[in-house]
């Protein structure tokens, strides 16, 4: 199995972890739960940043890769860190980047390049239309255990930082994450055919 392999086998693992844990936080929130929520819920905001990251790591020469995208990516995962409680959104984004950038540190051939472009492509669309579709019906988004009673008595509402609908209203981001999350999942499963068998052609 090589490295690649490995990596995107890494990636849905990191990947189930984020819905099951949006999902709790979502359905079951507790009040230890606040920066957790907040978080992920700026992390949600940003990805759109970030997701294109593995089409830059796969089409642009390795050291272009290491030396200037992994700096910048980091760079803006630590800045994105400043925004919240804890580390947690800095190890997240560290770890989703790696497995994303994991052309970085290979050398993949036409094939591994073509499929991390439809990759990037197609999670781009996924949380474009997925982003618009949540906004205009944020409304019909059940609540679930994010009540406004919730946040009001967790002292969410007292300790959030800035504004916005992913921030006003938790379950937002918190059900797009579930959503969005499952499909990139689907996808690299079925672009990078992660459960068959290696073929020859795969350096």
């Amino acid at each position: 199995m090589n490295f690649n392999r490995i990596a995107g086998l890494a990636g849905l693992a990191t990947y189930a972890f984020l819905v099951i844990e949006m999902g709790r936080l979502w359905i079951a929130p507790d009040v230890s739960d606040v920066q957790r929520i907040q978080t992920l819920s700026v992390m949600m905001a940003f990805e759109f940043i970030m997701v294109h990251s593995g089409v830059f790591m796969a089409v642009f020469p390795k050291k272009m890769s290491l030396f200037l995208f992994v700096p910048f990516y980091a760079a803006f995962a630590f800045a994105m860190n400043a925004m919240t409680p804890g580390n947690t959104i800095l190890y997240l984004y560290c770890a989703i980047v790696f497995f994303r950038m994991r052309f970085a540190f290979s050398d993949p051939n036409s094939e591994d390049k073509n499929r991390a472009m439809g990759m990037s492509l197609a999670a781009v669309m996924t949380y474009f239309f997925l982003v618009l579709g949540f906004a205009i019906g944020s409304e019909a988004v059940p609540e679930l255990g994010l009540t406004q009673q919730f946040l009001i008595e967790s002292g969410y509402i007292e300790t959030v930082k800035g504004g916005g609908i992913f921030v006003d209203k938790p379950n937002v981001p918190m059900a797009l994450g579930v959503v969005y999350f499952s499909l990139i999942a689907l996808w690299e499963i079925k672009i990078y055919r992660l459960f068959e068998h290696p073929t020859k052609t795969a350096d």
